[in-house]
């Protein structure tokens, strides 16, 4: 029998599997294991499955998850310039700049690891798709 809440809480636990990550992350893993399990189903039970994880609310569509990282990278730009501005306009010295500066560089630097983590991810579920978990298991891969 079809279960669509065992389906999600099923892709839940895988998303949450290891996580110590952002949310927007586990959104992004949890969309994917969902993308995943419907894949398998009949379109109707797929679409079942979809329509009960977005009523959840976890669950995003590719369009929403680029489009959520490109408006935090953009919002984080901007706080940053803010700060070196705000911190001249006021008379701060440098080792101020520099300490904004820093921070920016490491907020950008773990954005960057973030999206090379959703990027293998997606070479993951797109390489499963593919091959079909015979080719994986047999390519020392999980599914």
């Amino acid at each position: 029998m079809f279960d669509v809440e065992k389906l999600y809480d099923d892709a839940c636990h895988l998303a949450l599997h290891g996580c110590g990550c952002s949310y927007e992350l586990y959104v992004q893993k949890l969309t994917k294991e969902i993308d995943r399990k419907a894949h398998h189903l009949p379109s109707d039970q797929a679409t079942a499955l979809k329509a009960y994880a977005e009523q959840k609310g976890d669950y995003a569509s590719r369009h929403l998850i680029t489009a959520t990282m490109a408006a935090a990278r953009t919002a984080l730009i901007t706080a940053a310039v803010r700060l070196v501005v705000k911190r001249r306009m006021l008379g701060m010295d440098s080792e101020d700049d520099d300490a904004a500066r820093d921070l920016h560089q490491e907020i950008m630097a773990e954005l960057e690891a973030e999206e090379e983590q959703i990027r293998l991810a997606e070479i993951a579920f797109r390489d499963a798709q593919v091959l079909g978990p015979a080719g994986c298991a047999s390519r020392g891969m999980s599914s």
